[in-house]
């Protein structure tokens, strides 16, 4: 039997979490506290602000002609801000400086991120926590909570507002909040559509369902319901575009690529028996009998994303036109930014020559210890049953050995030594990098610069922390699996059935962790985000960074994986049984931990800016501040 603290404590632990939750009360109070710091000590415009600033009074004035050529991005931000402005002038003093600019992004952190979050956090679980405690079909229907439990949706929420570089711009005027919103918001219309799309038209209502279409009124039809999810989609993908160009490759590219897996997947028959997973039999699968290649990422080796690209090119290539009609929306977003550049002439707007696109490969390469210095808490675990043995760790952290996950030596040898060639061939140093001391990735590069050797020996740690990222990925191994991994079976006999490395026609976050052709698309869209941009500032990762959080697969919780005496207890325990059950035996404790450090981290660094002001010799009398 299970291991259950009983109805009544569960119920009263969910209760408490998600009360407390509800209230938004710490983040609300911890968001309002930095911006009427930085108000209080910084009330004029800071560095890229007055820009910003000056061309939102500028629309206000409804001089729309007028552009500062130092604005390289769209007009986004200055068109959500003149009905913010409108609305400011009615309810206090004509005023639209900084301080009541910087509300808009404030407001956003607040109520509209959380949502997103928890909405995105809500649609991508399918199950997966019912599934890992040992839910049985039957039981599952009768569940109230279908994914995710409430408490760690709510949670996970919170910790993504307060990831530090996007909530340190929550009391900034600058575009990066209100972009990543957007965006989000378009991947919450695209995953909104699939429900939609999957549902058929004669479907019915009935009293006891407990299924997506609670959501919509009984008399609203399938054909409202198929073209409301579309105005979405297209109004999201194209505001998307208002605020950053390089939000086409997540708004086209990326959605393009789920649509992709999705429609091959559901055009797709399954078959689990009688298909070699070699390269040629994977290639006859996918073609003739249209089986999908796309094993678990924990599961997954090196070749098998070669194997599952070559799966979904295969099979897009004989369902071609199926495939085709289901990207119609990307397509547009595409053509829509195309005609954008054929009228401006360059992506960039403002001052082109300071922003030109060139191929910058070491970003792929900059972007892992960046995750991994924010994401530690949540990455530690793979680390840990990765390289210690099981019974050196405590209970709490044992999910069983992940050594086999690990890259064979020769794989890891020859990555290495592709990311040195990148390094040697293309690291670029753009100029405002070394100009500018003010932000912390001048100290970075000036570490990466005091040696030649010294960018060299980073590469090793370059691929470490990718590793731990894609793992985190792929989740902790099934407890109940035999020892033998899947992975370590197929690399004995690469011609030998494997029922796992077929997946279930619809794309779905599993509940056993994401599968390599997620890993896939996020990789492309990550990649033509961020290698095309000389300039290197840890705002480019925050979508990047964003998507691949609210993927990461929960821990299994410690109360289902053992059996105890304490089935039947009753509320409430000690407090030494209270907080265990807080911390880890019922919630995923690494969210505590990465609430501390992202709190810690917003601390420090909002302590900097605000407090550790300089003065440039040139510029006498003016406080210069380090930010991000």
């Amino acid at each position: 039997m299970a291991y259950n603290y009983g109805g009544r404590m569960q119920n009263g632990v969910q209760h408490f979490l998600i009360n407390f939750a509800a209230t938004h009360t710490t983040l609300l109070q911890i968001a309002s506290t930095w911006l009427y710091e930085v108000n209080s000590i910084l009330p004029e415009p800071y560095l890229d602000e007055v820009f910003h600033v000056r061309q939102a009074q500028a629309y206000w004035a409804h001089q729309w002609h007028v552009w500062d050529p130092k604005i390289t991005t769209p007009p986004g931000l200055y068109i959500v801000s003149y009905p913010w402005i409108f609305i400011q002038r009615l309810v206090r003093s004509p005023l639209y400086d900084a301080q009541a600019l910087r509300m808009i992004n404030a407001l956003v952190v607040v109520v509209l991120l959380p949502f997103q979050a928890r909405k995105l956090l809500d649609l991508s679980s399918l199950r997966r926590f019912n599934n890992e405690n040992g839910c049985t079909e039957d039981k599952k229907k009768s569940e109230e909570v279908d994914g995710l439990p409430l408490p760690i949706i709510t949670h996970t929420a919170w910790n993504i507002c307060f990831f530090p570089p996007l909530f340190f711009f929550s009391a900034l005027y600058y575009t990066d909040v209100l972009s990543a919103s957007c965006v989000l918001q378009a991947y919450i219309a695209y995953l909104q559509r699939g429900q939609t799309v999957n549902v058929p038209p004669k479907a019915q209502h009935h009293d006891d369902d407990r299924s997506s279409l609670q959501a919509y009124p009984k008399k609203v039809s399938y054909a409202w319901r198929l073209w409301s999810s579309d105005i979405a989609l297209w109004g999201f993908g194209l505001s998307a575009l208002l605020f950053r160009q390089t939000n086409i490759f997540w708004v086209a590219i990326f959605l393009a690529g789920l649509e992709i897996i999705r429609t091959v997947k559901r055009n797709h028959t399954t078959s689990l028996n009688g298909d070699s997973t070699s390269f040629a039999g994977i290639i006859g699968g996918s073609w003739h009998r249209g089986t999908i290649y796309d094993p678990l990422v924990k599961e997954a080796c090196i070749e098998d994303y070669l194997k599952t690209a070559l799966s979904l090119v295969t099979g897009t290539a004989a369902n071609l036109k199926t495939v085709s009609q289901s990207v119609i929306p990307y397509l547009f977003f595409l053509a829509a930014f195309g005609g954008f550049v054929v009228w401006n002439g360059s992506v960039v707007l403002g001052h082109k020559e300071f922003h030109t696109a060139a191929l910058h490969l070491p970003q792929m390469l900059y972007i892992w210890p960046n995750f991994m210095f924010f994401s530690f808490p949540i990455i530690y675990p793979y680390l840990l049953n990765s390289t210690v043995p099981q019974n050196l760790l405590p209970r709490f952290l044992r999910f069983g050995s992940t050594r086999d996950r690990l890259p064979r030596p020769i794989i890891a040898i020859a990555v290495v030594g592709l990311m040195s060639i990148t390094v040697y061939l293309n690291t670029i140093i753009h100029p405002f990098t070394l100009a500018d001391n003010r932000h912390y990735i001048f100290y970075i590069f000036r570490i990466l610069l005091h040696h030649p050797s010294i960018k060299y020996l980073a590469v090793p740690a370059y691929f470490i922390c990718a590793w731990a990222a894609i793992a985190a990925l792929g989740g902790m191994p099934d407890q109940a699996a035999s020892p033998a991994s899947p992975r370590t079976e197929r690399a004995k006999d690469s011609n030998t059935d494997n029922a796992k490395t077929i997946s279930e026609p619809q794309l779905s976050h599993h509940k056993e962790g994401n599968r390599v052709s997620f890993v896939l698309v996020w990789l492309a869209a990550t990649s033509l985000s961020l290698i095309t941009a000389p300039l290197v500032e840890p705002r480019y990762l925050i979508i990047p960074w964003l998507i691949w959080r609210l993927h990461i697969p929960i821990l299994p919780i410690l109360g289902s994986q053992q059996n105890g005496e304490q089935n039947n207890a009753a509320w409430p325990f000690g407090w030494l049984d209270t907080i265990k059950l807080l911390a880890y035996r019922q919630h995923d404790h690494r969210l505590w931990l990465e609430t501390i450090w992202f709190l810690l981290v917003n601390w420090g660094t909002g302590y900097v800016f605000l407090h550790w002001g300089f003065e440039w010799p040139q510029e006498p009398g003016k406080v210069q501040r380090f930010m991000w």
